[in-house]
């Protein structure tokens, strides 16, 4: 079974006129959602001992501080897993990638990754959980067609062995987080 999870960055600063969008930093409550986000998953989804193999990150500021926010929790310190190698990698094609370029994204990872966590932005994160569970109706789908607001998180489960296979069979959608949630 892969897992897929996908986190979308929390809240950003407003744009400022002649601002760069890929430059924009978190906002307080941003970097206080992230905070709970990282609290919750670590109680409801990796503190199990299934958190992430890679990380795929866009280079976008506001991805890039959600992670380090993410990553300062117990379940990607050294301490906790002396014998997990996390491998990690910012890249500027995620920046506000679309559901093709996610897709052929996710495609290329190596099957010896199990979990990939994904960061990146919306529209194209709310279209890929819709579009790798279509064929599945549950409450949590329809709130993900409703709304996949900022440091929202969906844990996608598939019976494949290999990336390349994402797309054959509707996934499971085990997870859906949003700092709305409490723990």
């Amino acid at each position: 079974m892969k897992r897929l999870y996908i986190l979308r960055h929390a809240k950003a600063e407003n744009p400022t006129s002649g601002g760069e969008d890929r430059e924009r930093a978190l906002a307080g409550k941003g970097k206080q959602d992230t905070r709970h986000m990282r609290d919750l998953l670590h109680k409801e989804v990796w503190g199990n001992g299934s958190p992430p193999d890679l990380v795929l990150c866009s280079d976008a500021r506001r991805t890039r501080e959600t992670w380090e926010i993410l990553r300062s929790g117990p379940d990607f310190s050294p301490k906790s897993n002396p014998d997990r190698t996390l491998h990690m990698s910012f890249e500027k094609d995620l920046y506000l990638a679309d559901l093709s370029t996610l897709t052929r994204r996710i495609r290329r990872t190596e099957d010896t990754i199990q979990a990939l966590l994904l960061i990146g932005h919306n529209p194209g994160l709310q279209d890929l959980v819709l579009q790798l569970t279509t064929g599945t109706i549950s409450p949590a789908r329809a709130q993900v067609a409703e709304s996949f607001p900022t440091a929202a998180f969906a844990a996608l489960h598939f019976p494949i062995t290999t990336w390349k296979n994402i797309c054959t069979t509707p996934a499971e959608l085990a997870y859906l987080l949003t700092p709305a949630s409490r723990s």
